[in-house]
Formats: C-alpha cells, structure tokens, sequence
C-alpha cells in the first residue's frame, strides 16, 4: 500500500427523538473539502473503508463518490473498538490496493497512526486526535505521516533520532 489515509468524519447532529444522525452542511463542506485534498494525494487503486457509525458511513460515501466510486463502501465494526492492532487485519485485507482511505471517529484517528508506527519501526509517538474534516496521510515512499487538508508534516521517519 502507497498510501493510507485515515480521515475523521464531519461535523454531525444527533436527532434525539429518534436517533438518527446527520451530517450538518458544515460537514458535508468539510468531507467534500478533504475528499479534494484525498484525491490529489492518493494513488492508482482506492477503496474506501468506514466506521459502523452513520456519520463516518455517509463522510466515506462523499469521499468515495469523489473518486467515482458509487459502490457501497465497506463497513469495518472493529474501526470503532478501543484498540488499534484491530486495524491490522483491514491494513492485511486491502494490501494490494494503491490507497485505502480510512473513515472512523476521533479516537482512532490518533490510535492507528500511532499503533502502525510503533509497530513497523518500533517509534512511540502521539498523534493529535483530529478534527471533523480532517485526515492523517501516510506516504510509504517518503515515509511521513501529514496531517490533511493543511498538508503539514507531523512525522518524518527518515528524520527520527
């Protein structure tokens, strides 16, 4: 894999009478935005993998759909559990694609950046939990981890002590 970004999904509302959610047109502007800034950085194949929470579902649709995929987007369960290394078998399961764009809540957006590179290159580091709308891009060929839309480095492997 090329490249792997994990994606926060955009700002929502809870409907409290029935449950439902939603995401608000700031959201939806939110995802769009980083589904652009998605579609420069990533590469050759992609797929698109969500949470099971309805606001990382309907954020990876508006991400997928950017990349002209109008295929159901895979629902991964564990992408909301508490533990990262249960991200490891959906990196396995989608080896052989160019980019795979992760779509979960704000805990595991630190969690599997910080899990993958302690694990490949025994580095403990922190990642800032992300905003909505917001992403962590990990370039295999130049071994960084960016923080999306703003394009900002936050960890260099070729630089670490």
């Amino acid at each position: 894999m090329k490249n792997l970004i994990i994606a926060k999904h955009g700002h929502y509302n809870r409907n409290r009478r029935d449950s439902t959610v939603d995401l608000t047109v700031v959201g939806i502007k939110q995802v769009k935005m980083l589904a652009s800034v998605v579609k420069k950085v990533a590469s050759g194949t992609v797929a698109v993998v969500s949470s099971n929470t309805p606001q990382s579902y309907i954020s990876a649709r508006i991400i997928a759909r950017a990349f002209g995929i109008y295929i159901s987007v895979k629902v991964e369960p564990s992408l909301e559990g508490e533990y990262a290394r249960d991200v490891m078998p959906i990196l396995q399961r989608h080896d052989t694609i160019d980019s795979l764009v992760i779509v979960c809540g704000r805990n595991m957006t630190a969690a599997i950046p910080m899990h993958m590179t302690y694990s490949a290159y025994g580095e403990a580091r922190q990642f800032p939990k992300l905003t909505a709308g917001h992403a962590y891009h990990w370039d295999e060929k130049r071994k960084i981890w960016i923080r999306l839309p703003e394009e900002k480095i936050v960890y260099n492997l070729e630089e670490t002590p």
